[in-house]
Parts: structure tokens; C-alpha cells; sequence
């Protein structure tokens, strides 16, 4: 659970409750309130996603899995927002014969 409170030029408190019902989603650092010309208030916690695919073996040892993630924002168009890729980190990978 999450709550804000926010002090508005006029005086007057804006103040709310938000819980996040979704599991595997935590807040892991703070983020920022959108407020709009009236008042409300959206809090849209960043979290930690996990994925599965379906991977298919039919054509073993020459199978090839491909797994599509997509990306986006609640909060911002795809004229405001532009994901990339960053370079992986591989430092701690460990390699496995069954996957090369």
C-alpha cells in the first residue's frame, strides 16, 4: 500500500490511498505523481516483470526459441517515449552445454 500527500498552492491538502493489488509487481524505488489541471492524481508504481514463453523442441538439436516481450507506458505516447535496448551484462552468466 501506497499513500500520498500532496500540498497544492491554494492550501488545500490532496490526499490518497493507492494499494496494488498485482502480485509479483513491487515497487523497488520512488517515482513520480502525475497531477492534472483538476487535481487528480495517478500513482503508477515501476516494478520488476517476470515472463515465460512456450518453447518449442519438435526440431531438437536445431530448434530455435524466440520469445516477443512488449514494452510501453501507461502514462506517456509513443511520441514521448522511446525504449532501447542497453547493453547486457553478462558478467555473471554461466555457461550450460545443453544450451549451446
Amino acid at each position: 500500500e501506497s499513500s500520498l500527500s500532496l500540498q497544492s498552492s491554494l492550501g488545500s491538502e490532496i490526499s490518497s490511498s493507492t494499494t496494488v493489488p498485482m502480485r509479483d509487481l513491487y515497487a523497488t524505488f520512488h517515482t513520480n505523481v502525475l497531477v492534472n489541471a483538476s487535481g487528480a492524481c495517478q500513482y503508477i508504481p515501476p516494478g520488476i516483470l517476470k515472463s515465460t514463453c512456450y518453447i518449442d523442441v519438435r526440431w531438437f538439436p536445431f530448434d530455435i526459441q524466440k520469445c516477443d516481450l512488449k514494452f510501453g507506458s501507461w502514462t506517456h505516447n509513443g511520441w514521448l517515449l522511446d525504449l532501447q535496448m542497453m547493453d547486457v551484462d553478462i558478467s555473471t552468466y554461466i555457461p550450460n552445454g545443453e544450451w549451446d
